[in-house]
């Protein structure tokens, strides 16, 4: 926790476990970008097939983190689209069309190399140098400060979701990691980054069986006991 403070006392980080934005409550993470912060961020596999609750144990070794679910992932776990751990490109761009969440487009890719750290439209991955972990999903939330026009204001379907941005703040860029603290639709969520967070580009990372933990989020996580195949990961020093 004062590792947690520390950063705190310098910009690095802001985190808030309530967040109220229309009506609704969420919690957030967000990250000053730069080279030092990028260098912090991982993807880390659950292999072992642990509950959130047991695999945020075997995470704790003295150093506050936050992990946050990666990607949505097929019945075995692999990512549905690009995918690349410690440099090294273990899936492509998947462009395809299709049924769920990824398949609704736009959709996109959170990237991290040496220097930074971005959220971008599948259409621009393969222009990007230098990443170091990177994850496709879907669908993008907002692409160049437009709330994705598939969405639709007035939909019913809501689950708890989670996903992440990117904003400008005060001259500094933030990376803002999100997730509904109760069942929420896509533009709901949309208009918590764009309105709440003034991201100019933001992702869907999962619904349904996603989940967060940071040191000071009180909200009881993955009560349904969802597997999470895989996380990105942030340790705060």
């Amino acid at each position: 926790m004062f590792a947690l403070l520390g950063a705190l006392a310098k910009g690095q980080v802001i985190s808030s476990p309530h967040s109220n934005y229309g009506g609704h409550d969420f919690s957030y993470f967000s990250v000053k970008i730069t080279p030092e912060e990028a260098a912090r961020f991982s993807i880390v596999e659950n292999t072992g097939g642990l509950s959130h609750q047991a695999f945020v144990a075997s995470q704790q070794t003295g150093v506050p983190f936050l992990l946050i679910s990666a990607s949505i992932t097929d019945k075995a776990c692999q990512p549905l689209g690009y995918f690349v751990m410690n440099g090294t490109e273990q899936g492509p761009v998947n462009n395809k069309s299709g049924d769920g969440n990824f398949y609704l487009k736009p959709n996109g890719a959170f990237l991290v190399t040496s220097s930074d750290v971005a959220v971008v439209e599948s259409g621009s991955i393969a222009s990007q140098s230098g990443v170091a972990y990177g994850v496709q999903s879907g669908p993008m939330l907002i692409d160049n400060k437009t709330i994705n026009p598939a969405f639709n204001a007035n939909s019913v379907n809501r689950y708890i979701r989670c996903g992440v941005g990117v904003s400008t703040m005060g001259g500094e860029r933030y990376v803002n990691f999100v997730i509904s603290n109760e069942p929420v639709t896509f533009f709901e969520l949309a208009s918590f980054f764009q309105e709440k967070l003034k991201c100019a580009s933001a992702l869907c990372l999962e619904s349904a069986g996603c989940d967060m933990y940071f040191p000071d989020r009180d909200v009881d996580y993955n009560a349904g006991g969802t597997v999470i195949c895989r996380y990105i990961k942030y340790t705060i020093e």
